[in-house]
């Protein structure tokens, strides 16, 4: 039996987030969990990850409108909203947070370290530091990786596949650490193909713009954005 991506995670969320709420049982009171994502609100895949995990929900008996309330903030791939986010959200007090996003996650988590929250990040959660371990996570953080450390070489090969004339690649990547992971196998792939792989640290929407108007300079140059 084949599992969807989208249905996977909305499982594992949908588990995920059942205990704390288990934990805080208070009849006749509305949860309250709070969704921040990394895309814009009309992103079509997201919303279809966040309705299977709405289902996931219904399924676990928490309705919306009923025992659950929800709400979504939309950070747009922009560190300066999501930092703006995280503050706002953590100043609601929600039963539960739930984040998408390597860099979002890091900057949740930077906010809040008692507030449960709950994940799905693009790099390995325990070498970036959201969990302990899988297991045993501890803290107040829990979730799963949809991406694994390797997959920075086959952006690239997705990448040179396109255009295969491609000299430069430029790595987007912000401070954290988290932003970084994928980076290794990317530049080993580069090294054995003659591309000149270049990390470029962005953290605000002027050092991106900065970044693209230095690419619009050259010839046969390639972009890779890490989530």
């Amino acid at each position: 039996m084949k599992i969807r991506r989208r249905d996977l995670i909305a499982g594992v969320c949908g588990a995920a987030i059942w205990p704390s709420f288990v934990r805080a049982q208070q009849p006749g009171r509305i949860r309250r969990v709070v969704v921040m994502t990394n895309v814009t609100e009309g992103d079509a895949d997201e919303q279809l990850r966040l309705a299977a995990f709405r289902e996931e929900l219904r399924q676990l008996k928490w309705i919306e409108g009923n025992n659950i309330h929800l709400d979504y903030r939309w950070t747009a791939a922009s560190i300066d909203v999501a930092k703006t986010f995280a503050t706002e959200i953590v100043n609601m007090k929600p039963d539960v947070i739930f984040v998408v996003g390597t860099t979002t996650v890091t900057l949740m988590l930077q906010h809040t370290r008692s507030i449960p929250v709950v994940f799905v990040t693009g790099a390995d959660p325990v070498k970036v530091g959201f969990v302990k371990s899988l297991a045993r996570p501890g803290g107040n953080a829990t979730g799963l990786a949809d991406f694994e450390d390797t997959i920075g070489a086959k952006w690239l090969q997705l990448l040179q596949e396109i255009a295969p004339t491609l000299s430069r690649v430029v790595y987007l990547h912000s401070d954290s650490r988290a932003s970084l992971i994928q980076l290794p196998a990317a530049q080993n792939l580069a090294r054995t193909r003659g591309i000149d792989l270049v990390p470029s640290n962005v953290n605000s929407a002027a050092d991106i713009e900065r970044a693209f108007d230095a690419l619009t300079a050259e010839m046969r140059v390639g972009l890779i954005v890490p989530r």
